[in-house]
């Protein structure tokens, strides 16, 4: 058996208080504040699992060891398909499409991992698809990693 995170209690307000800002002010400062409050926010991702794990009394979901997990995605006109976010356990059950669902929380790391390996089905993922559709496509992951890498070299401190 292996345990699976599950948090229901993830919020992320300052996430859509920078979201929010960024739609009233477009610019280059609230655009990067917006970037690095999406790389570090937990989100929450709807779930089925089979088999059907176990919860625990701390919320932690117990699965056979060859349990399968698929997340909820959702398709748009131009058959393209993106995984599904939320910022928070409110949103996650308004729009909650299955009596078996659950929520795991999921990294904007994670989304990265599924949706830009070669032969990944997904598009991106959208958060919050019913309220703020926020997509985050593909294009727009690949160019936050290409700047999140040079970051990264540049903070490298070269011996002399």
């Amino acid at each position: 058996m292996r345990k699976l995170f599950i948090d229901p209690t993830v919020n992320n307000s300052e996430f859509i208080i920078s979201l929010k800002i960024m739609q009233g002010n477009l610019n280059m400062e609230t655009q990067k504040d917006f970037i690095n409050q999406m790389i570090h926010a937990k989100f929450l991702c709807p779930a089925l699992f089979d088999p059907e794990p176990e919860i625990n009394p701390e919320g932690v979901a117990i699965m056979e060891d060859n349990a399968k997990v698929m997340l909820s995605s959702l398709e748009n006109s131009k058959k393209e398909t993106y995984l599904v976010a939320y910022t928070d356990a409110k949103e996650a059950k308004e729009h909650k499409q299955a009596e078996n669902q659950h929520t795991v929380a999921c990294t904007y790391f994670d989304f990265c991992t599924m949706v830009l390996q070669e032969k990944s089905p997904y598009s991106g993922f959208v958060i919050n698809p019913f309220s703020e559709n926020i997509i985050v496509s593909k294009e727009i992951m690949q160019n936050i990693n290409r700047n999140i890498k040079v970051k990264r070299q540049v903070e490298i401190p070269r011996e002399m």
